[in-house]
């Protein structure tokens, strides 16, 4: 038999049920309102985006690529790479739109912009010399306008640098190119590649790559166009709007960004004379394209990580013209991300990476790995590094046997190049996405290619996802573009930190200082490890000492220690301390007493009835 307290405790546990049976409901309802709200953490897909946060496409029902990817004023997203038609054989540049949904911006009713449409179904294809050709890169100019480069193959079969200007409809730009077709083609005179580009505030256009004289021996180049698609003639040493330069192996930039001072960095990679080696290379340039003397030695830095391949794939610059560049090079697996941060005069900057060496390696799975693309995210004022690439994975198939493919690999460093801890769903910097898992005897292979943010933070990666055309089959296998949407933080900063106020103590009796003990900084767990650069219960000097604590996502807070030498303050602080300490203490124990108290009432009325 139950036995009730009071008809007053009865109805007092009754009202308190149903008030908490109210609550639970209506934050089931807002929950199953929004996408991942229960479980989603920075790193995790975003539910709001395609399915599950991907969306793939196929253009020809053959294999695709997007290399590259750029974010509208309006959200809409946009990717640019190949696709191979098979009705010739060969690839052709291919952009694609999305909504800001994940679906392409078609303009049929599911359209979420109806009222307007990009190509054809939301994609375009663009054929040069029709021998083949891949856009590698893409850039937005302000007025929305698109331009890809990459490579075009002539009548001759050789390689061209490739240009491309779409209007916002995706239709080709008239106003683009020498023949008013919207297209542009350079010959260096060899087999030659356009790898990077960017837009300069004035409206022309800089292109990197690589480009051969003769032969298939690349050197690193470059080439300016003006608005118009011509050449500019204001640009090299020849002043044709172009530039070669020869490092002496295998040369090639892969990566290219314009300095506070609009001088021209380029990031790439150079070999020995055999080819057997290569090391990271970093460029600089003058705005008229000329070696920039004042930048590591005679305009070149060279970065060797190990005695394997290093290779520079991506790069980018922070707000204090620090550089970053990121690629590959060969550590305990056969290659790892590779990342290197150099001071704005071409020095590798000794406050990043292990031990004060300006580089860092990470491994994913203990396979090979590397990186594609790199940019400074910020949120909130606080910034950070983030990476996207590929890495290989090994697992089980369903036949027991164990099989390797590829899968998109994501990475989130603070600014002194520690993986970020609030980064991932293990929480250490690491997001590793399998597109088609389990889709036949072996996974589909899987690339991130190239990296956008949103306005909102939000992470797009761009690249392909290998999906079998028949269940249960290791092949044939179809290579489709692949858009991938993340979270980058649910809310608020991705790590907050503050320090204890200025603090006042006298002198210890006897010695020009005294051992201080102060508060611990206040940092939430996004934080990570905090270290300040003289612990609590150091030796201070006499005088005022700055203390700095630094947390492992970066963010860092400042106070002073003031050490007098009169005696009475240290009695004093302490006093006040220890004040403050109780009075915490007891505040705390008594709201907790009361707490269990209110809680422990309630439990035995609803217990009773």
């Amino acid at each position: 038999m139950l036995r009730t307290k009071s008809k007053r405790g009865r109805s007092l546990a009754r009202r308190c049920a149903a008030m908490m049976i109210v609550t639970s409901l209506v934050a089931f309802f807002v929950l199953s309102r929004l996408p991942n709200a229960a479980s989603a953490a920075s790193g995790d897909l975003d539910g709001t985006f395609g399915g599950g946060g991907i969306v793939t496409t196929d253009f020809f029902g053959a294999d695709d690529e997007a290399s590259a990817v750029a974010i509208q004023l309006d959200g809409k997203i946009v990717a640019a790479g190949f696709a191979l038609d098979p009705s010739t054989g060969h690839h052709v540049f291919a952009l694609a739109r999305y909504n800001i949904d994940g679906g392409l911006d078609d303009g049929t009713a599911s359209d979420i912009t109806p009222g307007d449409q990009f190509g054809i179904a939301g994609k375009v294809t663009t054929d040069f010399a029709g021998a083949g050709a891949s856009a590698t890169a893409m850039a937005l100019q302000p007025d929305g306008k698109i331009i890809a480069a990459g490579l075009a193959i002539n009548t001759m079969g050789i390689d061209d640098f490739a240009l491309a200007r779409y209007n916002t409809d995706g239709s080709l730009d008239t106003s683009f190119g020498p023949n008013h077709t919207g297209k542009v083609t350079t010959d260096f005179g060899g087999y030659d590649l356009a790898t990077s580009l960017l837009i300069q505030t004035d409206g022309r256009v800089i292109v990197g790559g690589q480009a051969s004289t003769s032969g298939y021996v690349g050197n690193c180049a470059l080439a300016r166009y003006n608005a118009d698609g011509s050449l500019d003639s204001s640009f090299g040493a020849n002043h044709d709007g172009k530039v070669l330069v020869d490092l002496g192996g295998q040369d090639a930039i892969s990566a290219i960004v314009l300095t506070s001072e609009a001088r021209i960095i380029a990031a790439g990679s150079n070999s020995n004379a055999d080819f057997t080696n290569f090391n990271f290379a970093l460029l600089r340039f003058t705005p008229n394209g000329l070696l920039d003397s004042t930048f590591g030695s005679s305009g070149i830095v060279i970065t060797d990580f190990s005695s394997g391949n290093d290779i520079a794939s991506a790069m980018t610059i922070q707000a204090d013209d620090k550089i970053v560049v990121a690629g590959l090079a060969a550590g305990v697996t056969p290659n790892e991300f590779a990342l290197a941060r150099y001071r704005s005069d071409g020095a590798l900057d000794t406050s990043f990476g292990p031990n004060g060496t300006g580089k860092l390696m990470t491994d994913f799975t203990g396979d090979n790995s590397s990186a594609s693309a790199v940019r400074i995210r910020s949120i909130n004022g606080s910034d950070s590094i983030l990476v996207v690439g590929t890495t290989a994975n090994i697992r089980t198939s369903p036949l027991g046997e164990l099989t390797e493919d590829n899968d998109i690999a994501l990475a989130l460093y603070s600014l002194s190049g520690d993986l970020a801890p609030s980064f991932g769903p293990n929480h250490d910097g690491n997001v590793i996405t399998d597109v088609y898992q389990g889709a036949g005897f072996f996974h589909g292979d899987d690339a991130g290619k190239a990296l956008a943010i949103q306005a909102d933070s939000k992470i797009v990666v761009a690249g392909s996802a290998t999906r079998f055309q028949a269940p249960n089959l290791e092949g044939p296998r179809q290579k489709d573009f692949v858009i991938a949407r993340y979270i980058s933080s649910i809310a608020g900063p991705l790590c907050s930190i503050t320090c204890p106020s200025d603090i006042t103590v006298g002198n210890d009796p006897g010695q020009n200082g005294a051992i201080v003990t102060y508060p611990s900084p206040d940092a939430n767990t996004e934080c990570g490890v905090v270290i300040c650069t003289r612990p609590s219960g150091s030796f201070f000097p006499l005088g005022a000492t700055p203390v700095t604590c630094t947390t492992g996502a970066g963010p860092s807070c400042s106070f002073t220690v003031t050490v007098d030498a009169n005696s009475d303050a240290n009695s004093d602080a302490n006093t006040d301390a220890n004040t403050d300490a109780n009075t915490d203490a007891n505040t705390d124990a008594n709201t907790d007493a009361n707490a269990d108290s209110l809680c422990g009432s309630i439990g035995d009325d609803i217990g009773s009835t």
